[in-house]
């Protein structure tokens, strides 16, 4: 069944940077952007994930990024 964005988190919750680079919004921090989604999501939120798969990465990027997670899809190599 197809989810909705305000399915994937139980809360409701602004996005603060639709799909897609954008690079006016990093320009002025010397950075391209990034090909993503940015919720306006309180730490610890639980969220649901895009695909079946296994979270291989959570880290926070001190170059501006901030919290973001990696999730392997089994179905795809490495």
């Amino acid at each position: 069944m197809a989810k909705v964005i305000s399915d994937i988190f139980i809360g409701n919750f602004g996005i603060s940077q639709r799909f897609g680079e954008n690079p006016q919004n990093y320009s002025r921090f010397g950075l391209q952007g990034h090909n993503g989604v940015d919720f306006q999501t309180p730490a610890g939120t639980l969220a649901l994930a895009a695909v079946n798969g296994k979270v291989v990465k959570k880290s926070f990027d001190t170059t501006g990024y901030g919290w973001y997670v990696e999730i392997w899809d089994p179905s795809q190599s490495l």
